[in-house]
């Protein structure tokens, strides 16, 4: 079996790399030979393989989703506590 080099690269690199801007859409998905390139896959059959493929991206979008909410409530409790601008009584 082929062996295949791994560059490691940065959180951000990586980040960068796999996702375009908006960090919802992949520019690319892992390919079945990929995934059977690594012995831990290595004897899967290529719907096994497929469906694996499908279960990551599915826990990925359940993960990202989560956490996006979360970054989402904790921008939502931000707010200014020095507003210094002059307050105009009512009679």
């Amino acid at each position: 079996m082929k062996k295949q080099a791994v560059k490691l690269v940065s959180g951000r690199e990586q980040e960068r790399a796999t996702f375009s801007p908006d960090l919802l859409t992949r520019i690319h998905d892992v390919t079945p030979a990929e995934v059977k390139a690594l012995p831990t896959f290595q004897y899967y059959s290529d719907e096994q393989v497929v469906q694996l493929i499908s279960t990551i991206k599915t826990f990925t979008q359940i993960g990202y989703s989560m956490f996006y909410e979360k970054q989402q409530e904790e921008e939502a409790k931000v707010f200014n506590l020095s507003d210094n601008s002059p307050k105009q009584n009512v009679a």
